[in-house]
Order: C-alpha cells, then sequence, then structure tokens
C-alpha cells in the first residue's frame, strides 16, 4: 500500500537501485524490466474492492482521480486497454465502477462508493504517492513510475 511504501522508503529505494543495476549489468532493454516499476490502484470499502489491471503509473491513476473529483451527476468515463474494460459513472452521490475483460471472459466487477467517502481517501493517497515518486526520483535520479518511458523504449 502507499502507506506501507511512504513508511519503508529506504528499501523502496534500495530494491529499484537493484533493479536498475542488474538491468545495466546484463544489458537489459527497458522493455524488459519496466514492469518492476509498475504500480497498482486498488480501491477497498469495507467488502468491495477494484483494482485498475490496466493502470499501472501515476499519470493513469491521477486522470482517473482528477476526474472522480470533478464529475457531474450522470458523467462516464470509459477505457478500454489490452483486452480490459472499465466503466466509471457517477450517479447522485455514487461512484459506480464496473471491470470485465472486453470479451467478457473475465470475471465482471461492479462496485459503488460514496463519492464523499472516496474524496476523503482520494485526497491523502495522492498526496502519499508523490511525496513517494518525489523521494524515490531524488535518490534514484530519474522517474520510472509517473508514466512510462518512451525515451528508453
Amino acid at each position: 500500500t502507499s502507506r506501507e511504501a511512504l513508511n519503508n522508503l529506504d528499501d523502496l529505494v534500495q530494491h529499484y537501485r537493484t533493479v536498475l543495476d542488474l538491468s545495466r549489468r546484463h544489458d537489459l532493454y527497458y522493455t524488459d524490466y519496466f514492469y518492476h516499476f509498475w504500480l497498482r490502484l486498488r480501491l477497498r470499502a469495507e467488502d468491495s474492492e477494484i483494482e485498475f489491471a490496466g493502470y499501472d503509473n501515476w499519470r493513469q491513476m491521477r486522470a482517473v482521480f482528477i476526474w472522480i473529483r470533478h464529475a457531474l451527476d450522470g458523467a462516464e468515463w470509459r477505457d478500454t486497454c489490452d483486452r480490459w474494460d472499465l466503466r466509471i459513472a457517477r450517479v447522485g452521490d455514487r461512484i459506480h465502477f464496473r471491470a470485465t475483460g472486453v470479451d467478457r471472459s473475465a470475471r465482471q466487477i461492479n462496485v459503488a462508493f460514496p463519492k464523499t467517502s472516496l474524496l476523503a481517501e482520494i485526497s491523502p493517497l495522492i498526496e502519499r504517492v508523490e511525496t513517494i515518486i518525489t523521494r524515490l526520483v531524488d535518490a534514484i535520479g530519474d522517474d520510472y513510475w509517473t508514466d512510462y518511458r518512451r525515451d528508453l523504449a
């Protein structure tokens, strides 16, 4: 979780330094190791949970958070990538999420959260993740978490 990462930043820095050192030592291309830097967005409340399988960098996650903050009643968000389909809708005071495989082969997940409580969780999450990424970039020297590094691909 972001809380665990924030509390263990020294270990996290060492882990990423090791990944980068091994990739250099073995002459790996970025496409051989970039997935080690993926982030995973998972929202949980009570007995409900949804994981954003296709969102593995901070830029993608932040876009969802901004949408949630500003979504008007009846607004919809839809994204399809890598055989994965995500739909988000604001209906009244709730934000509804549905995720499934585009060919319907994957288990469909439907979850709804009260918008106010979701926003109350998102604001400190954004602060934590941005603090973590800033510290990692300061220690490593490059940003591998905000977006896919097209300059290395």
